[in-house]
């Protein structure tokens, strides 16, 4: 387990393991087949009972980012590097010009995430349709700004920098849930749902500011940064300064426990029948991780930092562990300006990133098997908040079969996605995505964007389908 700054600079590349929080398929929100379309509206809770394969009822992992390996990895001549054809962007080879041109003026943003069911269980009672779903969730997301890449890149051609809005937050969590929704009449149809949290790993870095000015070759740095960090029941040991360094033994356990909620709503417009009106908010809640360690910069303090070091390596490989040890020694250096130090207090509590979903479906009354959908999502998390406006279509032209399409722009680019469920009698197998893959490297990582994922799934209906009528 690698510590926080390196975990911050794993999450930049790609590479990092998904580090179990919320991201769920919105592509399937206006899919009647769509088992898991419940976790972004609870009154769409399915009215089948059903039953999911453990460990594959739903299987979805991605990203988002505003970057791609491109951004930050470059062919080199192999003339000029002992026949090596691949460098970072410190390398001299790259020039300033060439880099901040392809980086852009944009901070650099972006998310890894899985969304893991463990098993769901739907069934009938209390007069209306229910779940008890069981999730590995996980999110990942960060902020670099702009101003720390032509820093790290121009070793000095300004005599002074500023850095804001600098972050990294990480959260894993078991969710256990209980969801019920419920038929008022034929046009409105509510649904709520209760989770409970138990915490596995934590992290949060946020630099509120951070001002950097060059005396007599060495940077002087003023700034306020805080952080927490928590892995089960391990603690983390200190390096020689007192700053946060690794972690020690492995202990299993849990970090915090928490609860949260979900409420959500359909209205089939009376006089417009074949227009439907929906909302939903999600994630409603938040976690106390007991066992979080906290951090945090001096207070009124001022240190120096040296500056990130241009040595650089090349690689043959694009992905390979020498390009992956210089990101390595960059979050050394990461670690040596942000200079955070335990701050002896245990104990942090977190919110989730809560969600506003709020859609319109429109079928066709000439062919009811064909419907058209406007879907608004809005997540609330800190710096790392996110839009995403989709557009979609979906037809069920046979009872086995259904297809849907969609297109969103969202706060990282425009994105492309679609998703196909078969729904036999007593078997039913999805496949989707959000965000079809783009040009991969050799080593899986998107070289133009970072907007990709899949999810998978399989289950077992143990009733005929009732689904309300459309009109």
């Amino acid at each position: 387990m690698k510590a926080l700054h390196k975990t911050l600079l794993a999450a930049l590349l790609g590479s990092a393991a998904f580090t179990a929080a919320a991201q769920e398929m919105r592509t399937s929100y206006f899919m009647e087949t769509a088992k898991f379309r419940h976790q972004l509206n609870p009154a769409y809770i399915s009215d089948q009972r059903y039953v999911s394969m453990p460990l594959l009822g739903n299987f979805n992992v991605g990203s988002v980012g505003n970057f791609g390996a491109r951004t930050f990895i470059y062919d080199i001549d192999p003339a000029q590097n002992n026949g090596r054809r691949y460098g970072t962007f410190l390398h001299p080879d790259v020039s300033s010009g060439q880099f901040f041109s392809t980086l852009g003026s944009d901070d650099v943003q972006g998310g890894v995430y899985l969304n893991m069911n463990l098993i769901s269980v739907g069934f009938k009672a209390w007069q209306g349709n229910n779940i008890i779903d069981v999730n590995l969730r996980s999110n990942t997301d960060f902020k670099l700004p702009n101003q720390l890449f032509r820093f790290a890149k121009e070793s000095g051609a300004n005599s002074s920098y500023n850095l804001s809005d600098l972050g990294m937050k990480s959260q894993s969590y078991l969710e256990v849930a209980l969801g019920h929704s419920h038929a008022i009449d034929d046009h409105f149809v509510v649904g709520a749902k209760a989770k409970l949290l138990f915490g596995l790993a934590y992290a949060n870095l946020k630099v509120k500011q951070l001002d950097l000015t060059l005396d007599d070759n060495k940077w002087e740095v003023m700034g306020q940064a805080e952080g927490a960090v928590a892995f089960q029941n391990t603690h983390f040991r200190m390096d020689s300064k007192g700053r946060l360094d690794d972690l020690e033994d492995f202990k299993g356990g849990m970090t915090g426990f928490g609860v949260a909620f979900d409420l959500g709503a359909t209205y089939k417009v009376h006089g417009m029948e074949n227009l439907t009106l929906s909302a939903a908010l999600n994630d409603m809640g938040g976690i106390n991780h007991s066992q979080a360690q906290n951090l945090k910069t001096k207070d009124n303090a001022k240190w120096t930092f040296s500056g990130f070091r241009q040595a650089y390596v090349a690689s043959d490989k694009s992905g390979s562990q020498e390009l992956g040890h210089e990101f390595d020694q960059m979050g050394e250096d990461l670690k040596d300006m942000l200079n955070l130090y335990d701050t002896g207090r245990k104990g942090h509590g977190q919110g989730l990133a809560t969600t506003f979903n709020i859609g319109a479906e429109y079928t066709l009354p000439v062919y009811d098997k064909l419907s058209f959908g406007l879907l608004h999502s809005h997540r609330i998390n800190d710096i790392y908040s996110w839009n995403s406006t989709m557009l979609s279509a979906r037809v069920r032209p046979i009872r086995l079969v259904e297809v849907g399409l969609s297109t969103a722009f969202t706060s990282t680019g425009t994105q492309f996605g679609g998703m196909l469920t078969l729904n036999a009698r007593g078997f039913h197998f999805f496949v989707a995505a959000d965000r079809f893959v783009g040009r991969l490297s050799k080593q899986g990582i998107p070289l133009n964007s970072l907007n990709s994922n899949v999810a998978f799934g399989i289950g077992f209906p143990l009733s005929a389908e009732a689904h309300r009528a459309r009109k």
